[in-house]
């Protein structure tokens, strides 16, 4: 059974990224595209300034650099420092990798390899900094967002017992008569069981 469910996670898995990599494609042909993709998300989101003051919410870049003249002051500004995309390259793989994950896809180094048309040894260096990033993300906003519930809520959950445990009991005694006498304990274990089940079926 776990064979199967994992046969069709992982055929669910390549049916999404499929799907969605030619999607990304229109979106993203190259790397200059990516360049420029950036350029205007860091323009949308009001996060390009210069060290002026200036806030640089239009603009376009020259083909092949990374940097905008600031309209204020006319300082030139590479917009990918301080960035993920600082110095780096194959940013289409980059924006690939980070648009595939963003959908829910497992991605390998082996698979992002293959789409963007790299070497191994960057695709896994591209999948392993992302992933790094978005676990220092998550781990930073859970120190802000979580917060402490009482155990008491979950006892119900933590105290469920399965079809061959003791009745009433909690696990821990199930698991001394299993150490103290395990031949007894489990005859005990599941004659208390069907009889509970007989009676249940007599009601």
């Amino acid at each position: 059974m776990a064979k199967k469910f994992r046969g069709a996670a992982h055929e669910a898995n390549e049916k999404l990224i499929a799907a969605s990599w030619p999607m990304f494609e229109t979106l993203v042909s190259n790397d200059e595209a990516g360049l420029d993709l950036i350029l205007k998300n860091l323009q949308d989101n009001g996060i390009l300034n210069c060290d002026c003051g200036w806030q640089i919410t239009n603009g376009s870049r020259q083909a092949g650099t990374r940097t905008i003249s600031c309209p204020q002051c006319n300082a030139v500004i590479w917009f990918t420092a301080n960035t993920l995309f600082e110095r780096v390259r194959n940013i289409k793989a980059w924006l690939g990798a980070i648009s595939l994950m963003n959908l829910g896809a497992h991605l390998t180094s082996t698979k992002l390899a293959m789409l963007g048309d790299i070497g191994q040894a960057t695709a896994h260096h591209i999948v392993n900094v992302i992933r790094f990033v978005i676990e220092r993300e998550r781990q930073d906003s859970s120190d802000i967002d979580t917060a402490e519930v009482p155990a008491p809520l979950f006892a119900a959950l933590a105290c469920k017992r399965s079809l061959i445990s003791l009745p009433y009991k909690h696990p821990s005694v199930e698991a001394e008569e299993l150490q103290g006498d395990k031949s007894n304990s489990q005859s005990v274990v599941h004659m208390e069981y069907f009889a509970d089940a007989a009676d249940a079926a007599d009601a």
